[in-house]
């Protein structure tokens, strides 16, 4: 085991060994990608709806 030194903390921030970064980083990971896949999916969804929308309201004749 290493002995800790305080005024070299920067050594151990990034000192993965012993804990359970590894698997929260794959958890975390796979909710990004779901998460990046559904965003993608509903801005392919709703833009053409809207956008169908507009032009629907703007070939509709006018009252007046």
């Amino acid at each position: 085991m290493d002995a800790y030194n305080p005024r070299h903390w920067t050594d151990h921030l990034f000192d993965i060994r012993g804990t359970m970064a590894r698997e929260i980083l794959l958890r975390v990971s796979v909710c990004v990608a779901w998460t990046a896949i559904l965003t993608l999916a509903l801005l392919l969804v709703l833009r053409p709806h809207s956008s169908h929308e507009r032009f629907s309201e703007g070939r509709k004749p006018r009252g007046g």
